[in-house]
């Protein structure tokens, strides 16, 4: 049966590439999708899943995290489809970088979601702040650079 690939990112890592491919038939594969820090990738078509799951079935999920140019692939089990529905299959790096998948006619935030993380990815708040401070510094360090050639950043206040 023809799925869609989709992928989530729990992690604080940027995924620079994420695809599936069948155990021993590396020209079985699909998706190639990059995951910023907390996000999900678009929908990519298409990889075989079986109509039916069965107890052996796996995937290997292949990865590159930014900046590092090594490519990961791991063998990972897919779990019982839920309500014995096939769907998309979803490719999943969790915040410890190892990965996963799962094959569902459900989203993340739906109930009967067999991920073990349940949920679209939500960014820490020590993520958040980090993020927050590189773009002060990214701001100040412009300000500074206008001001160095001439050009100066002055906020301008009317009086009454």
């Amino acid at each position: 049966m023809a799925a869609s690939i989709q992928a989530l990112n729990y992690s604080s890592r940027e995924v620079n590439y994420i695809a599936v491919e069948n155990p021993g038939n590396t020209n079985s594969g699909g998706g190639g999708d990059a995951i910023d820090p907390y996000g999900q990738g678009g929908i990519i078509c298409c990889f075989s899943v079986p109509a039916k799951w069965h107890a052996d079935l796996k995937v290997v999920v292949k990865y590159q995290f930014y900046p590092d140019p090594t490519l990961h692939r791991e063998t990972v089990s897919i779990l019982p489809y839920p309500n014995g529905k096939a769907g998309d299959i979803w490719l999943i790096v969790y915040e410890d970088g190892s990965v996963g998948a799962v094959v569902s006619h459900y989203g993340p935030s739906r109930p009967e979601w067999p991920g073990k993380i349940k949920g679209y990815p939500v960014p820490t708040k020590e993520y958040r702040d980090e993020r927050r401070k590189d773009k002060l510094k990214r701001e100040r360090r412009s300000i500074f650079w206008k001001k160095d050639c001439c050009v100066i950043f002055i906020p301008y206040q009317m009086k009454r």
